[in-house]
């Protein structure tokens, strides 16, 4: 049964900096998604900005329900709880900066020396978090740190989300500068739910039964 449309609502708390995905103004397309999915459930959604890494500890700590655009991994699933179906399936490549090329192929041609840049606290997939090939990876708070870097050749590649390079690119305009080189892992990015707060299952089961209202529309 629906809750009812005066319920008090809930907060998602969403990042502050991974575009189109999240906005640090409250917007982006993984924030309205879920609040569509819990609306035709009859639960208003509010959205709080906040650093991802800071999310991810508010939810392990139960001081929050739900946080949007976390990968689902081996790791993850130790520490929260999900819905069934992804939200979104994203794309990674590696970028590099147009007067340093990066001369590999394929990401299995990356060696122990190559230094990728990375943000504090986002999941990349199984070849950069288990890093078994001994990557440097250096991970910083945001892409603007990591773009200073690159362009003083101080890394030799960023690994980005295809739709977060283009917005890069676009708002930096690092058309021709800013290069993808080959591809990263694709992950399945969700809506994680704290194992600790005591309304955890209440929400996750009513998001369930809203985005399968909202795939179905």
């Amino acid at each position: 049964m629906n809750l009812l449309a005066n319920d008090a609502g809930i907060t998602l708390y969403a990042e502050d900096g991974w575009p189109p995905y999240s906005y640090a103004d409250g917007s982006g397309i993984s924030n309205q998604k879920v609040i569509e999915a819990f609306a035709l459930e009859g639960v208003k959604v509010n959205i709080k900005v906040l650093p991802f890494a800071r999310i991810l500890n508010l939810l392990k700590t139960g001081n929050a329900i739900l946080g949007v655009n976390v990968a689902k991994t081996d790791e993850t699933k130790e520490q929260f709880l999900f819905h069934k179906s992804p939200l979104y399936t994203v794309k990674s490549h590696f970028y590099y900066w147009h007067n340093k090329p990066l001369i590999v192929g394929t990401k299995e041609e990356l060696n122990k020396n190559t230094r990728i840049g990375a943000i504090i606290g986002y999941d990349y997939g199984d070849f950069i978090d288990k890093n078994e090939v001994g990557l440097k990876i250096e991970r910083v708070k945001n892409h603007e740190q990591n773009l200073k870097k690159l362009s003083s050749h101080r890394l030799d590649a960023l690994i980005l989300f295809d739709d977060i390079a283009g917005e890069l690119i676009t708002t930096n305009n690092l058309e021709n500068k800013l290069i993808k080189g080959p591809p990263g892992d694709s992950i399945e990015i969700f809506v994680a739910f704290s194992k600790v707060h005591p309304s955890s299952l209440k929400y996750l089961e009513i998001l369930n039964r809203g985005l399968t209202k909202l795939d179905n529309q």
